[in-house]
């Protein structure tokens, strides 16, 4: 969706962390860059749990609000540290296949509320160095309002603003822009894996595991195409287990992570041990790069998915 910016409210100039700067999770979030701090973790709206629900939930009907849990999953058992990718990702597909999902009007919109963080680096003038500014800022929250079928305004609130998403555009773009739109993807998952390949490559030959990471990291994705996700990145090649990760707000679970040789990062899926709960993702520094390069293993930014809802309106909370 296009933005537009709502009359009266600063200009991008006036900005503290122009968003420029802090693009999301599509770009590996090489410039949402973080160092974890050493302050205590923001307090999490608690989830709701109810056993074996799969993932992710449209759980309740409130006050008109649509709720989706986040953390909700019960019934699983933590991965085994033998675990193969293949194995947790089948386990992930069958999780997000038993989801309950309530019908999801055209009029309603899909609410995401998430949290973002990178290390504060700066050059040093004199020697030509890097120094770390403090010990490292979060972006701050992020709430957005997407259209369920995209043909209504929809809001992004965040740094202090709050800006209008335009209606979408001409159907037909390869990109999904909306809940109608993902759900047309495929459900088999050598059809989502020859989709996730051909758009990488109309993307200007972004990976496979980009591209599905982008999608799971900014939509709420139907049961069946879900699944079918999950299964088709379980065939890419170079997949591996990163056990005992954090999230940006603190959270504990395991990584799903895939390293290119040829790129200076590497992006982490986060779930929850135990329930299977996509918790966000984090990208690791593999190379220094640059002439102010973090050290490898160093996070380099950090995106943390807080809530999912279907709301009616535009701006209205869960």
């Amino acid at each position: 969706m296009k933005e537009e910016q709502l009359p009266g409210s600063p200009s991008p100039h006036d900005r503290e962390l122009p968003p420029g700067r802090h693009r999301s999770l599509r770009e590996h979030l090489v410039n949402e860059i973080r160092m974890r701090s050493s302050e205590k973790p923001p307090e999490v709206r608690a989830l709701w749990r109810r056993p074996s629900v799969g993932y992710p939930v449209l759980a309740a009907l409130l006050s008109g609000t649509l709720v989706v849990t986040l953390s909700l999953i019960g019934g699983g058992s933590a991965p085994d540290p033998a675990d193969s990718p293949r194995r947790l990702l089948e386990r992930i597909a069958r999780a997000a296949e038993r989801a309950e999902v309530e019908d999801v009007r055209d009029d309603q919109f899909i609410y995401q509320k998430s949290t973002s963080g990178y290390p504060l680096r700066q050059a040093d003038g004199a020697g030509g160095l890097c120094a770390q500014s403090g010990s490292g800022r979060p972006v701050g929250d992020r709430e957005e309002w997407k259209s369920v079928d995209g043909t209504r305004w929809g809001l992004r609130r965040e740094y202090g603003d709050e800006l209008r998403l335009k209606p979408d555009g001409a159907e037909g773009s390869r990109i999904p822009q909306n809940y109608r739109d993902l759900e047309r993807l495929p459900t088999d998952p050598d059809a989502m894996y020859d989709w996730l390949h051909g758009t990488g490559e109309w993307q200007k030959n972004l990976d496979d595991f980009a591209v599905a990471g982008n999608l799971l990291a900014d939509n709420l994705m139907p049961p069946e195409v879900g699944a079918a996700l999950f299964r088709a990145v379980a065939e890419i090649p170079g997949l591996r287990v990163v056990q005992d990760v954090v999230d940006e707000v603190g959270r504990r679970g395991f990584a799903i992570t895939r390293a290119d040789e040829s790129d200076s990062v590497r992006t982490e899926w986060i779930f929850d041990g135990t329930s299977l709960a996509y918790l966000g993702q984090r990208t690791i520094v593999e190379k220094e790069t640059g002439p102010c390069p973090l050290k490898p293993g160093s996070v380099a930014g950090s995106r943390a998915l807080l809530e999912r809802a279907v709301t009616d309106e535009a701006g209205q909370r869960p």
